[in-house]
């Protein structure tokens, strides 16, 4: 049965705008706006608006990823191939097997020697 969390009063606020709003507060600012005011008309907070014009916490949120995409794009081809050919393997199998092509790969062969 799925949880259904309630949120805490008083609870961290989290991102209460979109994109758009929030390109449009940073253009505003850039055309003269103070941070203040735009922080106000966009409901967005004055942190968040300081951050995204000084280019700092531009990473995406969360842990970082295992593979890059193209590797998890590869890897998701692998595996539907092989699927295909009819062999059934788990997903750490082949995971593994892939790390390690990688790895060889990028690697300089003076690495294993």
């Amino acid at each position: 049965m799925p949880r259904h969390y309630q949120k805490k009063l008083g609870g961290r606020n989290y991102k209460n705008y979109n994109d758009e709003t929030l390109e449009s507060a940073l253009a505003a600012i850039k055309r003269g706006m103070s941070q203040a005011e735009a922080s106000k008309r966009w409901n967005i907070p004055d942190e968040t608006l300081q951050n995204k014009l000084n280019g700092t916490h531009n990473k995406p949120p969360g842990h970082p990823t295992v593979f890059e995409p193209t590797e998890e794009q590869l890897l998701t081809k692998t595996l539907a191939t092989v699927s295909d050919w009819g062999h059934s393997r788990c997903l750490t199998q082949t995971t593994v097997q892939r790390t390690r092509t990688l790895k060889c790969n990028l690697l300089p062969k003076s690495h294993f020697i």
